[in-house]
This record gives C-alpha cells, structure tokens and sequence, in this order.
C-alpha cells in the first residue's frame, strides 16, 4: 500500500514538472495575463525594473522593503503600473 502511494505520488510530481511553462522551469519571469498561445518575447529587466507585488495589495514594493516577505511576486515596474498598483510609502 505504501508503496503505490509513493509510486502515485511520484508519478503525480513528474506530472505537474511536465506540465509547468518553459520560462517558469528555467526560472524567467512569468508575464501575469499573457495568452499562452502568443509567442512571447522574454525580456529581462533590469534589476532596477523588478518590483515586489501581493496578490491582493494594491501597492508595489523595493526589493529591500519591510514589508516584502515570500508570497510576494516579482514583476516589471511597468507591469506594476498597468496594474493600477502605487508606490509604498515606506520602501519609495
């Protein structure tokens, strides 16, 4: 019984490994909205463009910000902006 459970188990991760997008597997930004059947341009930023963003915040974040902890996401400032989303008062 165990043994099948493991065996499921495994087969279930190699499952979702397959299924996760390229540029997520090689650890690339994710563009957030984007249709999975548009080719797209990968583009890094630099590091000086990447903000930190909730799902649910309505602001964006430094790197550095007090605030900022491990359920936060990085994304482009530009993408941020679109998204409605201002500056922190702490961390800008």
């Amino acid at each position: 019984m165990k043994k099948t459970l493991l065996l499921l188990v495994f087969m279930l991760i190699l499952l979702l490994f397959g299924c996760m997008n390229n540029t997520a597997a090689q650890g690339g930004v994710v563009v957030r909205g984007s249709s999975p059947t548009e080719p797209t341009k990968i583009i890094v930023p630099d590091s000086d463009d990447i903000v930190y963003v909730s799902q649910s915040g309505a602001k964006y974040h430094t790197a550095d910000c007090p605030f900022v902890d491990d359920s936060f996401i990085p994304v482009t400032l530009e993408q941020a902006l679109q998204e409605g989303k201002q500056p922190c008062s702490r961390c800008h």
